[in-house]
């Protein structure tokens, strides 16, 4: 199982069903 490298965004890609599109978003969002 690879979910220690980058395991927070792949565990909400899985949990909530987020696209990398959706990632990004909510990233830019983090950072403003």
């Amino acid at each position: 199982m690879k979910q220690q490298s980058g395991s927070v965004a792949g565990y909400i890609k899985q949990e909530l069903g987020f696209t990398d599109a959706d990632f990004s978003k909510m990233q830019q969002n983090f950072l403003i």
